[in-house]
């Protein structure tokens, strides 16, 4: 549902796209007791426009269901990969 999400949001800018330029960002981000995204950076990006994007995207995602350890809720972080 993750990636998805991102494919339905995820804009090349017109800019890269009249180029044919795509690209990769990773992105990495922690994943609350709560279900709230925080901490969302870039790890690696093959352009800033993308980069922009990735980020616009992922901090635009809804709560997500908090991982638990012996049940209790734990803080996870996750790193992610968006190909454009």
């Amino acid at each position: 549902e993750m990636f998805k999400f991102i494919e339905q949001r995820k804009i090349i800018p017109p800019s890269l796209k009249a180029q044919g330029i795509g690209g990769e960002v990773f992105i990495s981000f922690k994943i609350e007791t709560n279900g709230k995204l925080t901490n969302v950076e870039t790890v690696r990006s093959t352009d800033p426009l993308l980069e922009a994007d990735a980020l616009r995207v992922v901090q635009s995602m809804p709560n997500w269901e908090p991982a638990t350890i012996d049940g209790n809720r734990v803080v996870v972080s996750k790193t992610i990969l968006i190909k454009y």
